[in-house]
């Protein structure tokens, strides 16, 4: 009996803390997260990023989704990246696919340890939601790093994580083909 109320009183205390990150998030009048792995290790990154409008009167048809790219030490590399159009439903939500080549928006810039941050840009009314002070912008911001190890850690990770199933599938076929090609190297066939 005890047990039965830690677990409920548990189940309540995670609600009540997830209750109040989401208002946490109100408070500001624009929100862009990002939904997909927020450390990569590619030049190339393939991402879904969401832009909640709280406030919908700093929306307009002229509004982008654009980003800026830093080294390790916050030092500025790029200002002002790709621009992508915003197309807002009725709940003020916006929901991108993004391809991004930082190694074309760097050119020859060498470096390891990258952030992308994100920001909206209005042209209607030329200003970057982060710079503007009326404007608050909650933004999350993509770690990229080429560390080899980091990298082929995350060659792992990812399919476990996007696709569980299919890896542990492939995992039990490898096995089954390792174990069957020790059984025939073992056999009489190779004597």
């Amino acid at each position: 009996m005890k047990k039965k109320w830690m677990v409920i009183s548990l189940l309540l205390v995670l609600l009540a803390v997830n209750g109040l990150a989401a208002s946490a998030n109100e408070s500001s009048d624009v929100s862009i997260i990002v939904n997909s792995d927020k450390e990569q290790y590619d030049k190339e990154i393939d991402m879904d990023v969401t832009v909640e409008f709280h406030n919908n009167d700093l929306y307009n048809s002229q509004t982008f989704l654009s980003y800026h790219i830093y080294d390790e030490s916050d030092t500025e590399l790029l200002w002002e990246g790709q621009r992508f159009p915003l197309t807002i439903n009725s709940q003020g939500v916006a929901n991108i696919n993004l391809l991004l080549n930082v190694s074309t928006e760097l050119g020859q810039t060498e470096v390891n340890h990258l952030k992308v941050r994100f920001d909206l840009v209005d042209e209607k009314n030329l200003y970057w939601f982060s710079t503007n002070p009326k404007v608050k912008l909650s933004t999350e911001e993509i770690i990229m790093d080429k560390d080899p190890l980091k990298r082929a850690i995350s060659a792992i990770k990812s399919p476990l994580k996007k696709q569980p199933i299919i890896f542990f599938v492939n995992v039990a076929f490898f096995l089954l083909f390792i174990v069957l090609f020790i059984r025939f190297r073992k056999s009489q066939l190779f004597i």
